[in-house]
């Protein structure tokens, strides 16, 4: 072990940012600390990363391309840096990640390619050789296209951007009367915002059929082409938010059922063409089958590869695999490990139970004395106001925490019994 830490010594991997849940963070940049890695991190908040004795912090806005690339190959060259691995944790930066990739002659997914998972038109036109995978949907780009989209879709439908993610520009139309005006509202809401996210293919919106059923995500890497799968993780929403708040792995789906949606979704992963990379699929199982909502060209968030895989998965890290994955080695023994679990995980949020300012949270140090609890971290505290995620992202969001059992137990009651440890009093 020792040998390979010194080896990787000479080794830098761009970080191209990480992700803004702490616990996440941790874990992206200790998985290549703990193996000699030196980190160059790219990033538009450099001192978020002061207090990790990174060798290399570049301060560079990493959602303007044309501004992010040549700033950061110039970097490279200036500093004589060996860079041999390009990781991306966000939706964000996959398309940067192409591009240098593509400059520097690693291992990557050609520019061409990762659209196809940035843009969710893209997406929805190459699922389309796959019967059944898309709900109905219509390609949105003026109120024209939205009305004629709407009488092919029909009502209740969901309407988001191209380019978005996370439930962010997103709404719901429930009827026919009042659809133009949400969507006229929807349009100039955005168009305010001042995240890059809501302005990657922003004169592009999708109108789809709002389904309805258990949704789940699949996550795994694609090395030389390879689509490999670690797990399939059920989610839970509270859809008057909305809010994904709750995590479950192994997925209790039917084995079968999840053999036969593992190598569909394998199909669907290797269309788009991605490649060296990491990935997720969101997915639902309705009354009509399976539905794909979402491909990804990065390792999915909402600590299932941070925590929840190595937790169940014991010896399978999806970050060590990931870096060496992007310099171009496959390091799996296996190309599903989706039935391999020793044991049960899950990652839940800390909600209030209802907007307003928070005077008093009591019995966290119950939950983390809880043997079944792994982690716990606050995010918010007494004096701090909740507001609904369409009013700020995560602004209803206290805390979370992860829990482990045995795989005969029951991990939702045990997460439910956690979570009722906690009193939240708002005023």
């Amino acid at each position: 072990m020792l040998d390979k830490y010194q080896q990787n010594g000479s080794k830098v991997l761009l970080y191209l940012d990480t992700r803004e849940l702490p616990l996440e963070r941790k874990q992206e940049i200790a998985a290549a600390k703990q193996q000699g890695y030196k980190i160059l991190m790219a990033t538009p908040t450099p001192r978020a990363y002061d207090a990790y004795c990174l060798d290399y912090v570049l301060d560079v806005n990493v959602g303007n391309f044309a501004e992010a690339e040549p700033v950061i190959l110039d970097y490279i060259a200036t500093h004589k840096l060996n860079v041999t691995g390009i990781l991306v944790w966000k939706d964000r930066e996959v398309v940067l990640a192409s591009k240098l990739g593509q400059a520097l002659g690693l291992p990557h997914t050609t520019p061409e390619h990762a659209e196809n998972v940035r843009d969710k038109s893209k997406t929805r036109a190459l699922l389309e050789k796959f019967p059944g995978l898309n709900p109905r949907f219509s390609v949105v780009r003026d109120e024209a296209s939205f009305m004629s989209g709407l009488a092919e879709v029909g009502v209740p439908a969901v309407l988001k951007q191209a380019g978005n993610s996370g439930s962010r520009g997103m709404c719901v139309i429930t009827d026919l009367e009042t659809a133009l005006d949400k969507y006229r509202e929807v349009v100039a809401v955005n168009k305010q915002q001042a995240g890059d996210m809501y302005h990657y293919y922003e004169d592009i919106m999708l109108l789809e059929q709002r389904l309805t059923g258990s949704e789940h995500s699949l996550a795994g890497v694609v090395a030389d082409g390879e689509v490999i799968t670690f797990t399939i993780a059920d989610k839970k929403f509270d859809t008057s938010l909305p809010l994904q708040y709750e995590n479950v792995v192994p997925s209790k789906l039917a084995v079968d059922l999840q053999t036969e949606i593992v190598a569909q979704l394998k199909q669907a992963v290797a269309e788009t063409g991605i490649n060296w990379c990491g990935f997720h699929v969101d997915f639902m199982i309705t009354e009509a089958g399976l539905k794909i909502l979402e491909i990804g060209g990065r390792l999915g968030g909402e600590m299932i590869n941070s925590h929840l895989i190595p937790l169940t998965l014991p010896g399978v890290s999806s970050y060590a695999a990931l870096i060496e994955v992007v310099q171009g080695n496959n390091p799996l023994a296996h190309t599903d490990y989706t039935q391999l679990a020793h044991s049960r995980a899950a990652s839940r949020v800390v909600m209030p139970t209802a907007k307003g300012v928070i005077s008093k949270i009591e019995g966290v140090q119950n939950v983390i004395k809880d043997p079944r609890c792994r982690e716990f971290m606050q995010t918010w505290g007494v004096g701090d106001e909740m507001v609904y995620p369409d009013v700020k992202f995560k602004g209803y969001e206290i805390g979370y925490f992860i829990a482990q059992v045995g795989l005969d137990d029951d991990i939702e009651q045990a997460i439910e019994a956690l979570n009722n440890k906690i009193t939240i009093t708002i005023e």
